[in-house]
C-alpha cells in the first residue's frame, strides 16, 4: 500500500481514516532519511488507498514509536533516548506558520476548499537515562491527553505532563531490564507495563505504587515464556457498563525451541487490585512482536504482527476474523488499528489493521460479504456430499 525510502518502526491511528507511520536510517551518514509521514487511507472498489498529507524529516534521530494524541493534535515519538512532541495544525486554504519544517500536501475538503496540515516538532526531552545505551523504548497518550508514560533501556516508567513534558512521577520498578511496553487504563489512573526480564506489572499513576504483578500460567513449565506487549481493550462507545478488558502477548523466550504464542486476556478485581487470566488463545509458532486494540462502533477487536511477517485480527472473545500469513518478508515492527468508512447507507464503519515492516505499510481487511457467502456455500456442499455418501451406503 505504501512504500518509503527508509525503514518504518511505527505506525499509529489518528482517526478519521488517517494514520501516521515513522521511521528512518537513525544518525548514520547513509543518506537514509528520517521523518514522520501522516497518510489518509480509503476505500476504492474493494482496496484500501492511501494519500500522503504531511510529512517532517526528524532531523539526525529515526522514530522508533509512537503514540497518538486523542483529536490528532500531537504524536507523542521515541527519538533515541528522546520523547519528543510532534504538534498536528491544519488550516483551510492558508499558508503553514513560519519557522517550521515541514513537507505538506493540500487535500480536497470541499467543492472550493483546501486543507493544509502541518507538523512541527515542539518540544523534545531525554526521557531515559541508562548509562550505557539510553533509549525510549515505547510511549503512551492516556485517554484525556494530558498525560504521556515513556519506558526504555533503564527499566523505568516516567509519566509526564503534556504538552510541556513536565516529569510528574518515576515509578521505581522492580524491571531488572528495558520496559518494552506499557499502556494507560482508559478510565482508572493504571499503568500496565511489560519487560524484557519476562515480568509484567500494574502500577498507580498518582502514587507510582505497584499494584500487582501479573502471572502467564498457561506457558508451560519446561517452556519459559515472556510478556511481549500489553493494550487495554476499552468498552464499546456509548457502553453505559465498564468493561475494560487487558490484553497480553506472550512469546517463548528461545527461538530455537519455537512452542506456540498466546493472547491472553485478564479481567479485574472490582478496584482493579488484582487481575486474572479469563481466556487465552494459542496464535501459532510464530513469535507475536506487536499489539493493538480498537473499540469501534462495529465492535472490539485485537491486532497482531509477528516476527515472521504476518498479521491476525482477532474479536474481543479471542474468535480468529483474519490471518494472513507473510503479509511483510521481514518482521512485522508495529500495527495499528484503524476504521474506514464504508460505502454502505448506514454509515457503518470496517476495521483495518495497518502494519509496518521494513520499508513497506500494507493494511489487512477483514473479510465480509461475499466471502462469507462463499465459505457458507463451501459448507453446504460439503454437508451435501456426506448426506449423499451416507445415503449411498444405506441403501
Amino acid at each position: 500500500m505504501i512504500s518509503t525510502n527508509y525503514p518504518l518502526y511505527s505506525v499509529v491511528s489518528l482517526g478519521n481514516g488517517q494514520v501516521a507511520i515513522a521511521g528512518g536510517g537513525g544518525a548514520s551518514k547513509t543518506g537514509v532519511p528520517n521523518a514522520l509521514e501522516i497518510h489518509r487511507l480509503s476505500l476504492s472498489e474493494g482496496r484500501v488507498q492511501s494519500e500522503q498529507l504531511a510529512c517532517i524529516d526528524t532531523g539526525s534521530s529515526a522514530v522508533m514509536n509512537c503514540s497518538a494524541r486523542a483529536g490528532r493534535t500531537a504524536v507523542a515519538c521515541g527519538m533515541d533516548e528522546n520523547c519528543a512532541i510532534v504538534s498536528i495544525s491544519s488550516s483551510v486554504a492558508g499558508s503553514p506558520a513560519k519557522g517550521t519544517t515541514t513537507r505538506e500536501r493540500r487535500t480536497k475538503k470541499s467543492s472550493n476548499q483546501s486543507e493544509s496540515i502541518t507538523l512541527s516538532i515542539d518540544t523534545k526531552k531525554q526521557s531515559d537515562f541508562h548509562e550505557k545505551y539510553a533509549l525510549q523504548k515505547c510511549v503512551r497518550f492516556n485517554a484525556s491527553g494530558d498525560m504521556i508514560a515513556t519506558g526504555g533501556a533503564d527499566g523505568l516508567i516516567r509519566v509526564w505532563a503534556y504538552p510541556k513534558l513536565k516529569l510528574l512521577q518515576t515509578m521505581d520498578s522492580v524491571h531488572t531490564d528495558d520496559v518494552d511496553d506499557l499502556d494507560f487504563h482508559p478510565t482508572q489512573p493504571l499503568i500496565v507495563s511489560v519487560s524484557c526480564d519476562k515480568t509484567s506489572y500494574v502500577w498507580k499513576v498518582t502514587d507510582s505504587k505497584q499494584v500487582t504483578q501479573l502471572k502467564f500460567t498457561k506457558a508451560a513449565i519446561d517452556v519459559p515464556y515472556k510478556f511481549r506487549s500489553c493494550r487495554f481493550l476499552p468498552s464499546l462507545p456509548g457502553s453505559s457498563s465498564e468493561d475494560v478488558t487487558l490484553v497480553t502477548t506472550h512469546s517463548p523466550v528461545s527461538f530455537y525451541r519455537p512452542p506456540v504464542s498466546y493472547v491472553c486476556l485478564w479481567q479485574a478485581s472490582g478496584d482493579c487490585s488484582s487481575w486474572t487470566e479469563r481466556k487465552w488463545l494459542s496464535v501459532g509458532k510464530e513469535p507475536v512482536s506487536c499489539l493493538s486494540c480498537l473499540a469501534s462502533q462495529t465492535g472490539r477487536f485485537i491486532g497482531i504482527g509477528t516476527m515472521m511477517g504476518s498479521v491476525q485480527i482477532l474479536s474481543d472473545s479471542l474468535q480468529t476474523l483474519r490471518r494472513v500469513r507473510s503479509v511483510h518478508e521481514m518482521y512485522v515492527t508495529s500495527v495499528a488499528l484503524t476504521v474506514l468508512p464504508s460505502a454502505k447507507e448506514d454509515g457503518s464503519h470496517l476495521p483495518v489493521l495497518v502494519s509496518v515492516s521494513d520499508r513497506t505499510c500494507t493494511a489487512t481487511q477483514i473479510k465480509t460479504g461475499s466471502g462469507q457467502i462463499i465459505l457458507l456455500a463451501v459448507i453446504l456442499l460439503l454437508v451435501i456430499a456426506l448426506f449423499i455418501v451416507w445415503m449411498t451406503r444405506v441403501l
